[in-house]
């Protein structure tokens, strides 16, 4: 939840919320232990309570007015659109997830004493009083130093305040600044590197305090203090972070045709921040990548021990990650060159161990070979301890790679096959390399299962597609290794829950996050609150499902369903897939309650509903099944089956439905959980193990 606007706040130069009633936070935070926001609280609270806008605003002098919350604006949207955005965000979270509050952005709200008394002190320029004025304002001096002690004391009393009650701090613009005020320089010239140290000593005091709260038991984690920088990491700063969020500038485009190479060179001059035009309507164009020398100055905290995360894309579809600035192209490359993209997108974050992006894997655009890469790279054993990560960067790497345009990352282990490499070309062009890996017999593609021959000296000769194309390779040393890959690549597995930053997917209503699987910490599942009762068109996800294939997830309720004072039926889980014609087959497993207060599976058989609701029933059904089963709160698994017109479904190897349909097409999978239901039954359903086997 970090739009740019503090929890109950006004704008991103707030650090408290409105009128500094901490009892706005309690309430979100009240809503994530109990699943569901109290929406009628914050609407109540917006109605009874003021506070003072400047219709100027900024610095500038204007109208002051007392005004009910319910008429102010926090960042551009109603004040209560933002705090239940938040607190939607937050509902449904476990105590133990990290949750962060935009706290700092190195300017504050001047509509606090604190900041009219100290605005001489605190400003990063000379007499800040004669340009501000002296009223409540929506934003106050520049306070680009924290050199002073008062600021300090000020900024932690507030920071305390949000994390003992398990918020993380997020600091924006962390990042070397000028300080003109000669105030803290008593007399003496200006020391222009001087806000490093003030900031340093400011972070350093918040990030202590993190960890003696933690100590007493409240950890906002897994990442209690987080920085975000738009130019380059500091490591003075960063020392004092658990986690670091880079890459907020341009990406740039290149319209067709690329440019000569005297121009290339004159464009790689500056970037990334060059904007190139963008391409003409028709044209495809290049998204050019970030640099690695770039990324890897962006991300240099994990020197420090900090984690480091990019927040656009790598390879920006619209140059500037989705914000819609309109900085780039307007129209998307046809699919297969966006998906293409994709794939290089991820890999130059993982080549990088950059975390974040979720190209390829955005609700309803789910790419196969993205999640096929992830999984890969993942269940070779990134990550875990027996396992040996490389870098390209090393003094001395390990594997030697012919082509200084492309960048890679490898693997080691004891178990069969040994080795696991990801190339990533940064050439617009088609190029090749040699590898070197050492005691490698063969390169195998982890996709193809093409086999590329170690040469006499060592190496093994492997191409790259153009437009900077990726690949990935299990490296053998044995001849019988083979035989020892998966299968075959048909089956392509979506549960990639564990390698994202924040969620998979999100749909306003139904918050979804991953978590580790309590059972089994190794593995994570993803978490779908039910949210709001009686909702039938909100599904989190989809993905494409072929006409032949079979789909199959585990579900479990994690908590037993609330008993009833009568008998009841709810739905748990609906599923269903949307047809090329606009119609869309459903079924809708749920709970039924007995009167002897027994909790069964209910089924509803699949049907055919058009546009505008009418539904339609299934053709030539073939049987049915009532599953009795008792519900429980271990795991369960679904399986769908389809092939042309035939549809089977089973739950845990049981069959309950089998018919054929002749309008059956294929299209995208879609779940929705506590579907149709006038009561949540259940707060949450966890999916696990979610994967699609083309036949």
């Amino acid at each position: 939840g970090m739009s740019v606007v503090v929890w109950g706040g006004f704008n991103c130069a707030d650090k408290v919320p409105a009128n500094k009633d901490w009892m706005i936070v309690d309430k979100i935070m009240e809503g994530r232990k109990i699943g569901k926001p109290d929406t009628a609280w914050f609407t109540s609270y917006a109605k009874t309570n003021q506070t003072i806008i400047n219709e100027g605003g900024g610095a500038k002098p204007g109208v002051l007015r007392r005004v009910p919350l319910e008429q102010a604006k926090a960042n551009g949207q109603p004040w209560l659109t933002s705090v239940l955005h938040f607190a939607g965000r937050a509902a449904g979270l476990k105590e133990g997830d990290g949750i962060t509050v935009y706290f700092e952005e190195h300017q504050t709200a001047g509509r606090y004493p604190e900041v009219t008394e100290f605005m001489d002190e605190w400003s990063d320029g000379n007499f800040a009083r004669f340009q501000y004025f002296d009223h409540p304002k929506t934003w106050g001096p520049a306070i680009r130093s924290a050199n002073p002690d008062s600021y300090r004391d000020f900024a932690v009393f507030y920071a305390n305040e949000w994390m003992k009650r398990g918020v993380g701090i997020y600091y924006d613009n962390t990042y070397p600044m000028v300080d003109r005020n000669r105030q803290h320089f008593a007399g003496r010239d200006i020391d222009w590197s001087s806000s490093i140290w003030g900031h340093r000593e400011y972070y350093k005091r918040v990030w202590k305090r993190s960890r003696e709260l933690m100590e007493q038991g409240i950890p906002p984690l897994p990442l209690s203090i987080v920085q975000h920088v738009t130019n380059c990491q500091v490591l003075p700063y960063t020392t004092w972070a658990d986690g670091t969020l880079g890459v907020e500038s341009p990406g740039p485009w290149q319209p067709d045709p690329m440019p000569s190479a005297e121009d290339r060179v004159k464009a790689l001059e500056t970037w990334p921040f060059l904007i190139l035009p963008a391409p003409k309507k028709g044209s495809l164009g290049t998204a050019l990548p970030y640099r690695p020398d770039y990324l890897r100055a962006m991300e240099m905290g994990r020197m420090a021990g900090v984690i480091p995360h990019y927040r656009h894309e790598l390879r920006s579809q619209d140059a500037f990650g989705g914000l819609g600035l309109s900085f780039g192209a307007t129209d998307k490359p046809p699919e297969e060159i966006f998906r293409h993209r994709q794939v290089s997108d991820v890999a130059m974050g993982l080549v990088h161990e950059i975390r974040g992006g979720v190209s390829g894997l955005e609700t309803g655009k789910i790419n196969g070979a993205v999640v096929a890469l992830r999984r890969q790279f993942k269940d070779f054993g990134y990550g875990q301890p027996e396992v040996k990560v490389l870098n390209y960067w090393e003094e001395k790497p390990f594997v030697v790679v012919g082509n200084p345009e492309v960048k890679w990352i490898a693997m080691t282990r004891e178990a069969a096959p040994f080795g696991m490499i990801l190339l990533q070309s940064y050439s617009p062009q088609a190029i090749s390399t040699t590898v070197g890996f050492p005691e490698a017999k063969a390169l195998v593609d982890a996709t193809t299962r093409e086999v590329i021959p170690i040469d006499p000296d060592g190496a093994a000769k492997v191409d790259l597609a153009a437009d900077y194309g990726t690949r990935l390779f299990y490296v053998l040393r044995n001849e019988g290794e083979p035989k020892l890959l998966p299968s075959t690549p048909k089956t392509v597995l979506v549960d990639d829950f564990e390698l994202e930053l924040g969620s998979w997917g999100r749909v306003v209503g139904l918050p979804m996050d991953v978590l580790p699987d309590s059972q089994n910490p190794t593995n994570h599942v993803l978490r779908i609150s039910t949210g709001i009762p009686n909702q039938s068109r909100l599904q989190p996800f989809r993905f494409v499902l072929p006409e032949t294939s079979e789909l199959s997830f585990k579900f479990r309720i994690p908590e037993a369903p609330a008993l009833s004072d009568k008998p009841f039926a709810g739905g748990l889980l609906q599923v269903g897939y949307q047809l090329e014609t606009g119609r869309r087959y459903s079924f809708n497993l749920g709970l039924k309650q007995t009167k002897e207060g027994a909790n069964q599976w209910t089924l509803v058989a699949p049907v055919l509903s058009l546009d505008g609701g009418k539904n339609e029933g299934y053709q030539n059904v073939l049987s049915t099944a009532e599953p009795t089963a008792a519900v429980d709160t271990g795991w369960h698994t679904l399986t769908i089956k389809l092939n042309g017109k035939h549809q089977q479904i089973l739950l845990d190897g049981e069959k309950l439905f089998e018919g054929e349909d002749d309008r059956i097409t294929g299209g995208s999978f879609a779940i929705s959980p506590g579907w149709g239901s006038d009561t949540l039954l259940v707060k949450f359903v966890e999916i696990d193990d979610l994967q699609i086997q083309k036949h």
